[in-house]
């Protein structure tokens, strides 16, 4: 058999790379839903429903998209410290307003609210800082039917906060997951049509979630196999050559990331580490008070050797929320957009056990943490992450003002 022309050597790799793209993309959904066999189906029709895309953050299944105008987020977790289903969706909620089964703790709201319903009294507990405007939540009927429709068990608890309303269910639903995902997100846009006559909610500005483009892994293949194959063609021919710097220039960089950090940090375009001007006054007083530095980018010891790690605040100019990395090894430990961050800091190990918890962690920390700081006017919205053996761990302080920063 005589060899192959420079032709049939490009056929063959296109076809070769092709193939391998499509298994790493069957690989590459199959790993997205790893250990939620159970609910697969109806995760995945509940991603076709919002037309949104499937991300894993850590061992949480997460699907961000928009229903009707509102953006909205359902997560999906098996974590000890985080409910089974969280539905979180952009609302024009002026004020605090919190519903949760009889003997749980609120976390939002003062002040005792009666909804008129003596039945759902006496299952659940409303709470506000704002009573004015809760009254006008619940004296509306519709606002009432779809409220007790959302707080459909005794493990689902409901907040509403400036800009969003949260339904949240200790474990995940079954069986028609998909269906119950979607009634609970049907009446939360029902609520967040009606609040939009409530005072105040004409402050509150509503963008649209945006999918992040990115190629598909086949076509991706595609392309990548078609250099290959022209690389194979005029291989030899003088002036012809890949070089290392050529395929670096792919690399993209970003304003405060150190580009040994920038590799490990996908879809990176757009953002920039966050400066002082993106953060709270506040909590940029409190730190410097600290003796901390407020940075974008913080160093920390996750757990307790050598080389440290690093956790990135990152901002964009088109919206305020925030994107957390957390780079360990570096790979990526931990990747998540949020709204309403204020303020990141490193929380050494030593201070760790001087904490007063309003959510204790269920293990104990390998190292160094990192607060996550939400809501100035909520001093007990700040989030802290760790790691404890192969697992993430979260817990909340009572106050992130009172959590020590220095070793």
């Amino acid at each position: 058999m005589g060899s192959l022309s420079p032709i049939q050597i490009a056929v063959i790799v296109i076809s070769a790379v092709s193939l391998v793209g499509v298994i790493i993309s069957t690989i590459r959904n199959s790993a997205l839903l790893s250990g939620y066999g159970e609910y697969k189906s109806d995760i995945q029709k509940i991603a076709s429903l919002l037309k949104a895309e499937m991300f894993r953050d850590g061992n949480d299944v997460v699907i961000p998209g928009n229903y009707k105008k509102f953006p909205i987020q359902v997560r999906f977790s098996y974590s000890e410290n985080t409910p089974g289903l969280n539905i979180r969706m952009q609302a024009p909620v002026s004020f605090t307003f919190s519903v949760v089964p009889k003997g749980e703790r609120a976390s939002e709201g003062r002040v005792l609210v009666r909804t008129g319903d003596d039945m759902f009294d006496a299952r659940f507990a409303a709470r506000t800082d704002h009573p004015t405007q809760a009254k006008m939540l619940v004296s509306s009927k519709a606002m009432r039917t779809h409220m007790e429709k959302l707080c459909c068990s005794s493990k689902t608890f409901l907040t509403m906060v400036t800009g969003s309303i949260e339904v949240s269910e200790l474990i995940i639903p079954g069986p028609y997951t998909a269906r119950h995902v979607m009634d609970h997100v049907e009446s939360m846009a029902i609520l967040a049509a009606e609040v939009d006559d409530i005072p105040g909610a004409e402050k509150v500005k509503i963008q649209e979630y945006k999918r992040e483009k990115s190629a598909p892994v086949v076509k991706i293949a595609l392309v990548v196999g078609a250099l290959v194959a022209i690389a194979a063609v005029f291989a030899g021919r003088p002036g012809t050559e890949i070089t290392e710097s050529s395929v670096a220039a792919g690399v993209t960089h970003a304003e405060g990331v150190l580009d040994r950090d920038a590799g490990s940090i996908p879809k990176l375009a757009g953002w920039h580490a966050a400066g002082e001007s993106d953060f709270s006054a506040d909590v940029i007083g409190w730190m410097k008070a600290s003796g901390v530095q407020p940075t974008g980018r913080v160093e920390l010891d996750l757990d307790g050797a050598a080389p440290k790690e690093v956790v990135y605040c990152l901002s964009r100019d088109e919206d305020t929320s925030k994107r957390i990395v957390m780079l360990q090894n570096g790979s990526s430990e931990f990747d998540s957009i949020m709204k309403d961050v204020v303020g990141v800091a490193r929380i050494p190990k030593s201070s760790l056990a001087t904490i007063t918890w309003t959510l204790k962690p269920s293990a104990e920390s390998d190292g160094d943490a990192i607060m996550i700081i939400r809501r100035t006017d909520d001093k007990t919205s700040a989030m802290i992450l760790y790691r404890s053996g192969n697992r993430m761990i979260s817990g909340t302080p009572e106050s992130y003002q009172a959590v020590n920063l220095a070793e």
